[in-house]
């Protein structure tokens, strides 16, 4: 078999980045926290006997530090990279979500959870994840991006 005949088929690499991307943001606030919500708004309110508008607080304060470290981490992840943000932001976002199974009838503690949940989630959704796979293409950059939105669609 001549040079001309054998072909490779392997895969690119930036597709199985793609894959990871598309993985990380559908593990991160919005398929966790965001589109869950509504779900433990009566639960928690039954137990802790809270009221859906104290609950309700604790999922905008969430919102509101989500909201005011977008520009802090993409910030981040132009000065010291994307991996460097990701890593330790899934790790704290993972250990804050695996913290609420412990939550306390105190209502601080649900409002600090939140709280770090909103910080630390910017880092673990699809800003970084974006920066990544936009690095690895430029022919199909387009498809490559949409692939990883069709995750959480």
């Amino acid at each position: 078999m001549t040079t001309a005949e054998h072909t490779d088929h392997k895969i690119f690499y930036g597709w199985w980045v793609v894959v990871t991307a598309g993985i990380g943001s559908f593990m991160s606030y919005g398929p966790i926290i965001a589109f869950t919500f509504g779900v433990f708004i009566k639960p928690l309110s039954e137990e802790f006997g809270w009221s859906r508008t104290d609950i309700s607080l604790g999922f905008s304060l969430s919102l509101f530090m989500l909201s005011g470290m977008a520009p802090i981490v993409g910030r981040l992840v132009d000065r010291f990279g994307a991996r460097k943000v990701i890593i330790p932001s899934v790790f704290v976002f993972g250990s804050g979500v695996t913290s609420l199974a412990f939550l306390s009838a105190s209502l601080w503690h649900f409002y600090a959870v939140y709280v770090l949940l909103g910080i630390v989630s910017v880092g673990a959704a699809t800003l970084p994840y974006l920066t990544v796979v936009s690095q690895w293409f430029d022919k199909q950059r387009r498809l490559a991006l949409e692939s990883v939105y069709e995750v959480l669609e």
